[in-house]
């Protein structure tokens, strides 16, 4: 047992303070010497800390004191430490407000009733919750999408809380990594319509405790706190597809697993919305890469991947004629993208327009999305959304077509 105190830095994480009492062994502490697990009790509450990231000490002489500290991404506040019966995790579930388009799911209902000239005369909501969407995502572990809803305040002044909640659960507590795993991609996803970083601003846990109906806040940085520099979503209620786009629940486990088996393909066009921008160049390298590797990646059980022509070329044939439309000569786009990719390579002369190297490199990440998101839905109906009804990628298109002719 060691005393000392918890606090969240300007990074998001937990931080853990504790007056070491033993410096010496500090010294013999190896650095891959990570604890598990914390349990904290506190005059606010008892809390179990878990993905712990770090640690470091600072061994004191005189009158100061010795101290470990700890870092963390996850907080689970609101348990009785000595009910637990070990540090694993039966599930998650994260809150996240504005999603509601994206989801299909709405827990309210309202009326507006106006009287004369127009006037408003009563008004008055319904909350209730929607049938839980829930898919099977493996080893025993569900991926449910359901609505939450809850109401506080004073009679005079009533608080409304109507998020979406997305749960990871499994039939037995594991690991806190493999459902932090599965949400991430899902977080990802998320992410990737919204063209922005979607915050979870609560959650909740079941952990392994003797104290069977137990659901304690959770709090984790990796969704609920933005990286700086990192842009939120500019227009959550018109996302760039739904998750009817995809073909429903049913689309997730397709996600999921492409991201546990091809991180190269999907982390080109997602971790711009979780960790940051990145400079037109890089961003077109990064992009280029994943197109290379998603079109190698079939070579061997896909006629479209065998062709000859740039890989740019190839995925935007397999696409399909929408993005070509889209792009105003998807012949021409692929060539200089293609080009631009490998004089950035080995040119270390080549020094491209800016503006046209980021549109470039969008535009790249755009129809990477579209294939991928094809292959999970099993239809083309996502690569249509995008650049048939572009509600969202029209600025890009034209600017793309002005930067082309």
């Amino acid at each position: 047992m060691e005393r000392g105190y918890l606090s969240r830095n300007d990074q998001g994480l937990i931080e853990i303070v504790a007056l070491n009492e033993d410096p010496m062994a500090s010294w013999r502490m190896e650095t891959s010497e990570l604890p598990k697990s914390v349990t904290a009790v506190t005059d606010k509450g008892s809390a179990l800390i878990l993905a712990i990231t770090g640690s470091g000490h600072t061994t004191a002489f005189g009158p100061l004191a010795s101290v470990r500290r700890y870092r963390a991404r996850v907080l689970i506040a609101g348990l009785d430490p000595e009910r637990l019966r070990s540090d694993r995790i039966s599930s998650l579930t994260l809150y996240f407000p504005g999603i509601g388009r994206w989801s299909g799911l709405r827990s309210y209902d309202e009326n507006f009733e106006h009287g004369e000239k127009g006037l408003l005369k009563t008004y008055s909501v319904k909350l209730g919750s929607p049938t839980d969407q829930i898919a099977n995502v493996g080893r025993s572990t569900e991926l449910v999408v359901s609505s939450h809803w809850q109401v506080s305040g004073p009679g005079d002044r009533r608080i409304l809380y109507t998020p979406t909640a997305i749960t990871c659960r499994s039939s037995r507590p594991r690991p806190i990594r493999e459902l932090r795993d599965r949400l991430s991609w899902f977080h990802a996803l998320l992410c990737l319509a919204h063209l922005g970083f979607v915050t979870a601003d609560g959650g909740a846990a079941t952990v392994d405790s003797s104290q069977e109906d137990l659901r304690p806040e959770y709090w984790d940085s990796r969704f609920m706190f933005r990286p700086p520099g990192v842009a939120e979503p500019s227009e959550p209620a018109f996302p760039l597809f739904t998750l009817e786009t995809l073909g429903g629940i049913g689309s997730l486990p397709r996600w999921l697993r492409l991201c546990e088996k091809h991180p190269r393909a999907t982390r080109p066009i997602t971790e711009t919305y979780l960790r940051g921008g990145l400079s037109a160049t890089v961003r077109l390298l990064e992009v280029a890469s994943g197109i290379e590797y998603w079109v190698n990646a079939h070579s061997r059980s896909a006629a479209w991947a065998r062709r000859k022509g740039p890989k740019s070329r190839l995925l935007a044939d397999h696409v399909g004629s929408c993005f070509n439309s889209w792009s105003g000569d998807g012949e021409r786009w692929a060539d200089e993208f293609w080009k631009t990719y490998n004089r950035l390579k080995h040119e270390p002369s080549f020094s491209p327009d800016y503006r046209k190297t980021a549109l470039l490199a969008e535009s790249g990440a755009l129809l990477l999305a579209a294939a991928l998101l094809n292959r999970v839905a099993g239809t083309k109906e996502p690569s249509r959304v995008m650049f048939d009804q572009a509600h969202r990628t029209w600025q890009i298109r034209d600017a793309l077509k002005e930067v082309l002719s």
